[in-house]
């Protein structure tokens, strides 16, 4: 088996198994609809289950592949860090499987994906646009927040710790956010590096 099909083989693996755990959460959640779809777990997770399913046909071509994985590796670089720093690790409301699937093997299997196959090279200031996803999803749960009065998480709710609160949650994701993009770019300079 060559190296190429055996990508294109765990690539489509991985996004279908990601796939496979958000869908059987779903049927279990008990809650709207719109309230599973509106945490970032289940969001960056099928943003990562295209991406992988993406970059093993090349639906949208090899360079926004790329660009889209990279998106990805943050998105869930940051759903597998604040779910241990934000969150402690706890999770009541998943199946352990799942559990483990969307929070543990899905940052593990996409950050060896990106530092260990090859890319293109993706500059720092094109890599700032993948943080706008962020803002909209912040704001996007605020709003809504403050409509339902339901919040993702506890470290949005500004009924629990404040508006000072969640802003300070919000500016350290944000930096966050910024200094692992800056990694994934130098990631992705040094395989190119390699390669020339």
């Amino acid at each position: 088996m060559s190296k190429d099909i055996f990508i294109k083989i765990y690539r489509l693996s991985v996004g279908m198994l990601i796939l496979a755990a958000i869908v059987v959460q779903f049927l279990t959640f008990k809650q709207k609809a719109v309230d599973y779809f509106s945490y970032f777990t289940i969001l960056s997770n099928l943003f990562v289950a295209f991406a992988l399913i993406n970059s093993t046909f090349k639906i949208t071509g090899q360079r926004r592949a790329d660009i889209i994985r990279g998106a990805a590796t943050l998105y869930i670089l940051i759903t597998g860090l604040g779910f241990i720093i934000l969150l402690g690790g706890k999770n009541d409301e998943f199946i352990f499987w799942v559990n483990i699937t969307l929070h543990y093997f899905a940052p593990i299997v996409m950050s060896a994906d990106w530092i260990l196959t090859p890319s293109v090279k993706i500059h720092f200031k094109q890599s700032l646009i993948w943080i706008l996803f962020l803002v909209i999803y912040l704001i996007y749960s605020l709003i809504r927040g403050a409509i339902t009065s339901w919040y993702p998480y506890e470290f949005l709710n500004p009924t629990v710790i404040g508006y000072q609160g969640v802003i300070g949650y919000a500016a350290s994701v944000l930096i966050g956010a910024i200094i692992l993009s800056s990694i994934i770019v130098k990631i992705s300079d040094g395989k190119n590096a390699l390669q020339n």
